[in-house]
Formats: C-alpha cells, structure tokens, sequence
C-alpha cells in the first residue's frame, strides 16, 4: 500500500471510530447496569485498571504473534528455499512505509474494528443473553457462582455469533484460505473473549494494534493485504503454506491456529469463577456484599 492510500482509508477508520465510540459508550453503560453491577463479585480482569488491562493486551499480542510466526522462521519458510516460496509483493508496487505511519494507521484501524465488533456488537449481544438468562432460566437459591457462569457462557455464545461475522467481513481480502477464514474467526473469539473478561476495548484494541503492527513491521501481509516492506529483518516472501500461510501471510498457518487456540485456552480458563471452596472460604462472594464488589450505582473506572 502506498501511503495516500493508508491515508484514504485512515480517513475512514477515523470516521467509525467516533461514531461507533458514542453506540460503544452506550452499550457499555447498558452492560454495568444488567451485568457487572448483578454479577455479585465484579471478576479480577473487570476491576483491572485501565492501565493493567491495555498492558494485558500487549503481552497477549506479542506472545500470540510470536508463537504464530516462530515456526516459520525457524523452519527457513520465509527463505527462498522453502518448497513452494512466492514473493509477496510480485508486482513490485509495495514500498516501505515509516513506522509512525503504520502505527497512527494500525492505531486507528484496531481500535475502529473493536468497537464495531466487541464494544458495541458482542456487549449488546452479551448483554442481552446474559439479562434473558437471568430472567428466565436463573433457580432461585442461584448466587454469584451462577451469575458468574451465566456471564461466561452467554459471552461465549455472542462471542461465537460475532467471530463468524468478523470472519465473514475478511471474507474477501487477498490469498483468503479456508484455514485463514478460520483463524480470522479463531482471532475474533480472542479479542471478544478478552474483551469479556475486562468489559472493555482497551485489552482487546491494544492485542489488535499490536497483532497487525507487529506483521506489518516484519513484511508480512496482514490477513492478505502487504501493507509495507518489512522495517525489521528481510522477509520478502514465503513457502510451505501451511507453517507459514503462503501469501495470505501468518493467520493463514496451522501455527496460527494453535497460537489463536493456546491464548483462547488461557483467557477462557482466567474467566472461571471462583472454585467453590474459595466460595465456602468467603461467604460474601456468593451473596455480592464482599469488598471488590460494585456499589450500587457505580461503575469501574475506565470508560471503555
């Protein structure tokens, strides 16, 4: 891409962005009164502050995009010896954009795609399943166990619906595979469960930005698209499609896949509740009334 062109699509990004912030903000507040102020004990990944959940996502990007591409770098399939190596860029149209260039874009192309996504589709989506369950499915000695399982298990529902059409929009990028199509959507339940887990974008948005700046640094093309000629190292093109995605790039490996399945696994596993001997050991984390949690009327203290 060159960078009138980053710049064009810049433009547009920048314009769902606030819209999508407003609808974002107002599906937000919508789940702190139906989920987070009844969900009894407020979980540890929503009481993070802002700062902890956005160094939560960079982590998570930098250990997800390392366990993605390590394979394939160590394996010699970004050489041109690698069986079936194709440059990227065949045409020769793809120059070398700055760093603060591609950070100013990824900032704002990250950021728009959570909010459309996971601030407003997935928390109102969420949010209302999470409010029907309770309504109609909850028993009547349920507490903050059930509450807290319902909040996951009506996440992970919303979650799924949102990822397939997350997957669905990348449908027509470049070099789309079917396994690119499937980590696309593996990479959506990431950001959503993450999202989930703190009820905000920040942990999400950053894990994004970090995802598709770290590929675009490197060279390699972002869910199909070459944005730049690498700014670190000399990749210019791949073999063995499998380990290293072909000219999809990354997100179309099976290293992928297990890099997107792992984090999955772990985000999943933090958002348990609390074993039920730590619930016997603290009464107050079934009846709401422990000192983490929300007072009524009260909301954390990150906005988004």
């Amino acid at each position: 891409m060159s960078i009138s062109e980053l710049d064009d699509r810049l433009i547009t990004y920048v314009i769902f962005c606030g819209f999508f912030a407003v609808l974002s903000l107002l599906s937000w507040q919508l789940m702190q009164r139906q989920v987070v102020q009844r969900i009894g004990r407020v979980p540890a990944g929503m009481r993070q502050p802002l700062a902890g959940k956005l160094l939560l996502g960079t982590l998570v990007g930098l250990i997800a995009l390392w366990l993605m591409i390590w394979p394939a770098w160590f394996s010699g399939a970004f050489t041109e010896a690698a069986p079936g190596y194709e440059v990227f860029d065949k045409l020769n149209r793809i120059g070398r954009v700055d760093f603060g260039t591609l950070l100013r874009f990824f900032s704002f192309q990250s950021l728009a795609e959570e909010l459309v996504y996971r601030g407003f589709a997935l928390c109102l989506m969420a949010t209302g399943i999470f409010s029907a369950a309770t309504r109609y499915m909850r028993p009547h000695n349920a507490g903050a166990r059930w509450m807290h399982y319902n909040w996951l298990f009506s996440g992970l529902a919303a979650n799924l619906l949102v990822s397939v059409s997350f997957a669905a929009w990348h449908g027509g990028n470049p070099a789309i595979t079917g396994l690119g199509m499937l980590n696309i959507g593996l990479a959506g339940l990431v950001l959503g469960q993450l999202f989930l887990n703190q009820a905000s974008v920040a942990g999400a948005a950053m894990l994004h930005l970090v995802w598709n700046l770290g590929l675009a640094v490197l060279g390699l093309p972002v869910s199909g698209i070459l944005v730049s000629q690498p700014l670190l190292g000399s990749v210019r093109g791949a073999g063995q499609a499998l380990i290293s995605g072909g000219s999809f790039g990354p997100e179309g490996s099976l290293s992928c896949s297990a890099a997107l399945l792992l984090v999955l696994a772990y985000l999943l596993w933090t958002a348990l509740p609390p074993a039920a001997a730590a619930v016997e050991a603290d009464p107050a984390a079934v009846d709401g009334t422990a000192a983490t949690a929300l007072p009524e009327g009260t909301v954390p203290d990150d906005t988004l």
